[in-house]
């Protein structure tokens, strides 16, 4: 825009000295012509101003890598043409904190509508907010140009995959159980006795179920406080250290579907599974069972929305203090930062703890750790170290 009007300043300079030693009808038309060109082009961007009207139309969700059309429905009310505008777009993934300003230009004739199809394509999920911010308007020779304030706004989600997975996890209760199932199943006893535990000294004697006990080869006591079927907590980490930046997104991204696909290897497996998370300042940790891959989807826009906060207290810290011991087995997907803080609480949970780990760090992995890098090699996200 500088270089045009410097040309137009060159072009009126030399017009005026043309016009002084010519002094001639024809320069002083063409000086006038151009004057009134360039008042003409000026107040053309007034003539346009509050004329026009912008809505925004997309899906409602599309997957990773996939095209997500974007319509954009321009309304052009003045009675002139638009030679050219510029859309000011602002995308923001409200999951990975991404943010992105896009610019279209374009241009429309007098009282008519046009279309602008556009398309958006993501390496992350999320929920992501689209505004329209703002249009500028340039003037016929792109000297003068005005900005007004639009905000046209929507919203759509870029859906994660839940991977196959191969999950592994027991504990004593669990092999109990499994025992008990298989018994039970032998000897048509039904359900009657499916709230029982292991005997620890300082339990009450007369709670033994004694018969149960011989078949099992262990003291199996009555209680009606403890479960026997498998039932798994996934807990996503959604908290970062108040003194660490926000993971990348391609992390946040990794993890997100990492626990999804953890919930739906056991959910596949016939096992009770809630997922937890903790998505707003202020809000309570949420904790959702999902009986089925289906009630898990549901639980997508829920999960895509989360923001993730800056906190002194771990999602899991959060979780323990509310002294809920329903679950026989907590699976943990966290940060490396955050798996380090969270060391201590292991010793009191069944805990499974799976750390998102960067590439630099992968050579840190001990036996035992469960742990994996956000990767692409061949489409494949994921490279599973443990």
């Amino acid at each position: 825009m500088r270089i045009k009007f410097v040309n137009i300043l060159l072009l009126l300079m030399l017009e005026t000295v043309f016009y002084l030693y010519s002094d001639t009808y024809f320069a002083f038309f063409l000086l006038l012509f151009t004057g009134l060109l360039l008042f003409v082009s000026f107040v053309y961007l007034f003539l346009v101003k509050g004329k026009m009207r912008i809505t925004v139309d997309t899906a409602k969700a599309a997957y990773k890598r996939e095209a997500m059309p974007i319509k954009l429905q321009i309304d052009n009310r003045s009675f002139l043409p638009v030679v050219k505008a510029v859309c000011h777009i602002h995308m923001y993934n409200r999951l990975t904190g991404e943010a992105e300003n896009e610019r279209i230009a374009f241009s429309i004739l007098p009282k008519y509508q046009r279309q602008v199809k556009l398309h958006f394509t993501s390496h992350y999920s999320g929920y992501i907010q689209m505004e329209v911010e703002a249009i500028t308007f340039y003037d016929m020779f792109g000297l003068f140009s005005y900005t007004e304030n639009i905000h046209a706004s929507t919203s759509f989600y870029i859906l994660p995959n839940a991977y196959h997975m191969n999950v592994k996890v027991s504990d004593e209760v669990s092999k109990i159980n499994e025992n008990l199932d298989r018994w039970i199943n032998m000897v048509g006893l039904g359900q009657e006795y499916f709230n029982l535990k292991t005997y620890v000294p300082g339990d009450n004697v007369k709670q033994i179920h004694w018969k149960l006990s011989s078949k099992l080869n262990d003291i199996i006591l009555k209680e009606n406080s403890a479960t026997v079927s498998e039932s798994y907590l996934v807990l996503f980490e959604t908290t970062y250290q108040n003194d660490m930046k926000r993971p990348k997104p391609k992390v946040i991204d990794a993890m997100l579907e990492v626990h999804l696909s953890i919930s739906k290897a056991l959910i596949e497996r016939g096992k009770m599974v809630s997922v937890g998370w903790q998505s707003r300042r202020g809000e309570p940790l949420h904790v959702v069972q999902a009986s089925s891959f289906a009630e898990l989807q549901q639980l997508y826009p829920r999960l895509l929305e989360i923001e993730w906060l800056k906190s002194d207290e771990t999602v899991l810290e959060a979780f323990a203090k509310q002294g809920r011991e329903d679950f026989s087995c907590i699976i943990y997907i966290t940060t490396d930062e955050r798996a380090e803080r969270d060391g201590l609480l292991s010793t009191d949970m069944n805990l499974y703890v799976v750390t998102a780990l960067d590439e630099a760090k992968i050579e840190n992995i001990v036996e035992g750790d469960m742990a994996f890098v956000p990767k692409r090699i061949n489409g494949n996200i994921y490279e599973l170290s443990g």
